[in-house]
């Protein structure tokens, strides 16, 4: 039987992976010679020119040293033109090896032929010869099994859907990080946790280092979130109803957890920074391009450097606030308007109001 065409060019590890693959399929593959590579320019301009022209399939190991290699070379290829092939978690050893390896995991060359096919399908090869892929294939209980669907411990977590899956991996850097902190956060932590495979927390995030920065970034959607739904209830020109609600708002976010995930920021500065950064970036921005645009329709600004302005101001008050949690409304209204000069548009203050 002849074996099935793939258009694009498969990129494997080794000689054995690409050996093994010949057998299965009719491809080009090219070998990378493992971390070689990545002092490699010339095979690494090859492999950019030969993803522009016919695409690529990354089909490394599912071990460390896998994930590691098919993470550098994706970030030297141009979006849209690679695909990843994977295959699923099976222990053991290939025959030439006198022990498995240091995971314990076969890789590329230990694989049965179905189950390269079938990988080469997931990631979604363009099988030239009609017969490789068709339309409807009975499908097994031995198929589930083969696929991880069912019989093994992370099953369910493969049932589900793309981004339940990716939540149940957040979720569970945000528990092991609470219980254990997150200088004990890894890849095998969090896996274990989410009841799922190295291969599936690498399909959706580069390393561990990317999935806190998709936990920081839902933490700071949910403070976009909820300013949005006090952006929406203010009245326009109601400014001081505006201070009154935007003071305990403030302090309900940042004790509510959204201004910081603490589990993940408290050990690392570095981290809070950055992260610190990022929320008052957007709050920033998201108030300039709202509420004071709604402002200057009906009244004067008196402040330059605008967005310099809120940008200091939230970072402030945000810092204020989770060192001091009992500072009353009363006070952190104060300081905003203070700040922006407009405590003129309050009670307190109308001998300070601009004169039209």
């Amino acid at each position: 039987m002849a074996k099935p065409n793939v258009k694009e060019v498969i990129v494997v590890e080794g000689r054995y992976d690409k050996n093994t693959l010949l057998q299965v399929v009719d491809a080009v593959i090219v070998e990378l010679g493992g971390f070689a590579v990545f002092n490699d320019k010339e095979k690494q301009a090859f492999l950019r020119k030969l993803a522009k022209e016919r695409g690529i399939i990354l089909f490394t190991d599912p071990d460390g040293a896998g994930f590691v290699i098919r993470n550098r070379i994706k970030g030297n290829i141009p979006e849209g033109r690679v695909l990843h092939a994977y295959v699923p978690d099976i222990y053991g050893k290939e025959k030439r090896k006198r022990a498995p390896g240091k995971e314990g995991l076969l890789g590329v060359e230990g694989m049965r032929p179905e189950i390269l096919l079938q990988a080469l399908r997931n990631a979604g090869a363009d099988f030239e010869d009609a017969q490789a892929a068709p339309a409807r294939e009975p499908v097994t209980k031995q198929d589930f099994f083969t696929l991880g669907l069912s019989g093994r411990p992370d099953s369910a977590a493969k049932r589900l859907t793309g981004d339940e899956r990716r939540r149940e991996i957040l979720d569970a850097v945000r528990t092991v990080s609470s219980e254990l902190g997150v200088s004990h956060l890894s890849v095998s932590a969090v896996t274990k946790r989410a009841g799922c495979t190295r291969s599936l927390f690498y399909h959706y995030f580069a390393d561990m280092d990317a999935a806190v920065t998709a936990v920081m970034d839902e933490a700071i959607d949910g403070f976009i979130s909820e300013l949005e739904q006090w952006n929406a209830s203010r009245i326009v020109g109601d400014i001081e109803g505006a201070l009154d609600t935007v003071a305990p708002l403030f302090k309900r976010l940042v004790a509510s957890g959204h201004e910081l995930p603490s589990t993940l920021t408290s050990s690392s500065g570095a981290l809070y920074g950055g992260f610190l950064h990022n929320v008052v970036q957007r709050v920033a921005q998201y108030i300039c391009d709202t509420t004071v645009v709604d402002f200057v329709a009906h009244h004067e600004l008196r402040i330059d450097h605008v967005y310099e302005t809120f940008y200091t101001l939230i970072m402030g008050l945000l810092m204020y606030i989770r060192t001091h949690p009992d500072v009353p409304d009363e006070t952190v209204k104060e300081i905003i308007a203070s700040t922006l000069h407009i405590e003129g548009y309050t009670a307190k203050y109308p001998e300070r109001k601009p004169q039209n």
